[in-house]
């Protein structure tokens, strides 16, 4: 369950709630496709030993599923706004 913030006079306005989510959603999803990108390569930890190389992809997969969750919530965050946004409009 995510926190959807409550559009009201006394608080942010709505355009700025929204412009803000939509910034950290642009900003995650250019991350996110930044780390996909560069995943690790097992030449940089063979030494190491077997299974160095498999960990080290599994943490960088984790921390991309991690991201990647924290996305889905900006963009159900962004959505509630808008939501709210739309019923003002409607209302006016």
């Amino acid at each position: 369950m995510v926190s959807i913030p409550t559009l009201h006079l006394n608080g942010s306005s709505g355009d700025t709630l929204l412009d803000n989510a939509h910034d950290a959603v642009r900003d995650l999803d250019v991350l996110i496709d930044g780390l996909r990108m560069h995943p690790p390569h097992a030449r940089d930890f063979y030494v190491q030993g077997e299974g160095a190389y498999r960990s080290a992809r599994a943490e960088h997969e984790a921390r991309i599923a991690a991201l990647t969750a924290i996305l889905a919530e900006y963009r159900e965050i962004k959505s509630g706004i808008r939501r709210q946004l739309a019923a003002r409009m409607r209302a006016a």
